[in-house]
């Protein structure tokens, strides 16, 4: 994770020791964007892999500058159910 502000990056690794990103044909960054708008927030995907322009997932959280902590509480609620969500079903290798 790294931003600036309520700006953030999120980067997401099939491994966290190595940083060894998920295989492209699991469309980890497609999976988790849709599943956030499930939740009810919307996520920027990222454009291309971080590691080679083809692998790696990431997305960018953008909230709108009047944000109170109420919105943070439902951001990461539904943050951490779309990621887990997607978790369960995406092969490792």
């Amino acid at each position: 994770m790294r931003g600036t502000g309520l700006i953030l990056g999120v980067e997401f690794v099939a491994d966290r020791a190595s940083k060894r990103p998920f295989p492209p044909a699991a469309g980890v960054t497609r999976r988790i964007v849709e599943a956030a708008l499930a939740e009810g927030v919307m996520v920027v995907p990222g454009m291309g892999g971080m590691i080679d322009a083809v692998a790696g997932d990431h997305i960018q959280i953008s909230p709108p500058y009047i944000f109170n902590e109420a919105n943070v509480e439902q951001l990461i609620r539904a943050l951490e159910a779309a990621i887990q969500k997607v978790m369960r079903d995406v092969p490792v290798r």
